[in-house]
């Protein structure tokens, strides 16, 4: 069974519109879809924002401790993409022809 999705209103500034129109165009991603996703996405971030919310109320340094574990995941999964981009960029150098690209590029 599909999950029912729920509507909302969010007001955006022109710029971020024409950015995401911009991606619809190049891409053939709708600007709602993208923004879905986007939000599916930062799920665990937002959660952890209300716990530490809820937790600032009690204990400051809980409130702490759930945020640095967020952005430590945050900074661990950059960096594993980032090593994925490298690798990808140097199978597709290496298929063209292209220099290859060390990774303090």
């Amino acid at each position: 069974m599909a999950t029912k999705l729920k509507r909302i209103s969010v007001c955006i500034p022109p710029e971020v519109e024409h950015a995401l129109n911009q991606l619809r165009e190049v891409s053939g991603i709708a600007p709602a879809s993208f923004i879905t996703n986007l939000a599916a996405e930062a799920l665990p971030v937002i959660q952890a924002m209300v716990q530490a919310h809820s937790s600032l109320k009690t204990d400051q340094a809980e409130a702490f401790d759930v945020m640095a574990s967020v952005l430590a995941k945050a900074l661990h999964q950059g960096s594993e993409a980032q090593l994925e981009l490298i690798d990808a960029s140097r199978k597709v150098r290496r298929t063209s022809g292209r220099p290859k690209v060390s990774r303090n590029d």
